[in-house]
């Protein structure tokens, strides 16, 4: 039994590195947008900060991928991290109106019974920083954001004193 035991371990450890070492489409698509110039005074680009939930305290790492699509639409890939290992990544449509330099956004997207159903989001960006809310049936929380510029090294962005403007 003790053998067994080892043996399951030992197979949940091999798989566990191998799913966490693999490289994602959200990887590869987030280093090619670090080889190109976005300009500030779209949405378009990389940006990075941390996810906050308001309903249970728990926070993370966020980056999210921003593409222009048309007519106000922009697709925002993201990656969130919590528990200190694990991620999530999904992929929603935000619709913006720029309002003197100032974008203001919104958009829903399903993520499944599991990560809990409708989330809808609603935020403003501006030339470097990104700020948005998060509602769904059981959570609610905030996104703190900061544009990273082509091949800038990560920074650690305070957790205090965030201000939009």
């Amino acid at each position: 039994m003790r053998q067994q035991t080892r043996w399951i371990s030992c197979l949940i450890a091999c798989v566990s590195l191998t799913l966490a070492s693999g490289c994602s489409r959200f990887d590869k698509n987030w280093k090619e947008a670090g080889q190109q110039d976005f300009p500030e005074s779209g949405m378009a680009g990389r940006w990075m900060g941390t996810w906050t939930s308001e309903a249970d305290g728990h926070s993370g790492e966020l980056k999210c991928l921003v593409t222009d699509l048309d007519g106000g639409a922009y697709r925002a890939a993201f990656r969130s991290k919590f528990g200190g290992m694990f991620r999530f990544d999904h992929t929603t449509t935000l619709y913006a109106v720029n309002l003197r330099g100032m974008w203001t956004f919104e958009g829903s997207e399903d993520l499944g019974l599991f990560a809990g159903g409708v989330y809808t989001y609603k935020g403003k960006a501006g030339s470097n920083k990104f700020f948005a809310t998060y509602k769904s049936r059981k959570d609610e929380g905030n996104f703190e954001m900061y544009r990273v510029k082509k091949d800038d090294p990560p920074k650690e962005k305070e957790k205090k004193g965030f201000k939009l403007w």
